[in-house]
Formats: structure tokens, sequence, C-alpha cells
């Protein structure tokens, strides 16, 4: 299912981060801040855009260096941004907002509909990672 957010298309395929009811909160909050680091790293040290084979898995032909770059660029700064939202110590609403002004501010002019798909999947895990649904922000 796709749905539009401020321009950004997001499908409806999530992998769901789910815990034992047994942890306790310290532990919850613990292991959802290793996960979301893990997981944070693992896009940035990806070569999601570099490698043309993610690009025609997706039925499309690699964009050109100076779109991947865009993509790579913009990606690591999200992640960056959204690591310091994270680790913030504000209330759930604040992050929520924050979350939405920095996914407002990528640089969705400069990239095709194609393109807007393919970033906003890639960063979905880590919005969800961080306690989120990427899905929700409109």
């Amino acid at each position: 299912m796709l749905r539009k957010a401020n321009s950004i298309y997001f499908f409806g395929r999530t992998n769901t981060i789910r815990y034992r009811t047994e942890t306790s909160s310290t532990n919850l909050n613990f292991d959802m801040t290793k996960e979301f680091k893990e997981i944070v790293e693992n896009i940035k040290n990806s070569a999601v855009y570099e490698n043309k084979q993610h690009w025609e898995e997706r039925g499309l032909n690699q964009s050109d260096d100076t779109v991947v770059q865009i993509l790579r660029t913009s990606t690591n700064d999200f992640l960056d941004k959204l690591s310091t939202i994270v680790n913030a110590n504000t209330p759930k609403e604040s992050k929520l907002t924050a979350i939405q002004n920095i996914i407002d501010n990528l640089p969705w002019d400069d990239l095709d509909t194609e393109e807007k798909e393919f970033i906003s999947e890639v960063i979905a895990p880590a919005i969800e990672a961080a306690g989120f649904d990427p899905w929700s922000f409109i």
C-alpha cells in the first residue's frame, strides 16, 4: 500500500520491532537504543544507492552519480539528525515534530518519484527502530 505524506511516498512494508513482555522498561530502552544504533550504522555503511543491483531489484535504472550522491548525503544527514532527536531528553511529541521537520527538509524537489520512494524505504527502518511509525508522518 502506498501512502503520500508531504510528497513522500511510503510503501506499507515494515519490519515490526517486537520485544518480550517480560523485559523491563530500562532494558527495553537499552535494547531499542542498541538496535537503533545498529540500524543507523548499517544504513550508513550500506551501498544501497551506489550498488546498481539494488536499483535493478526495484525495476529501475540506477540514477546518475549526482543523484546517488544527493541520496547518500541526504540519508546520512537525516540519520545524524534522527540520532540527535532520539538521544534528546524531550517529550515524544517534540520528537515527532522534529522528525517531521527533518523529513520535510529532505531534498524532495531534487528527486523523481522512484528516488523519493527509494529514500523513504531506506530511512523507514531507522524511524521505526527509534520507536515511531514511519508511515504516520503526514
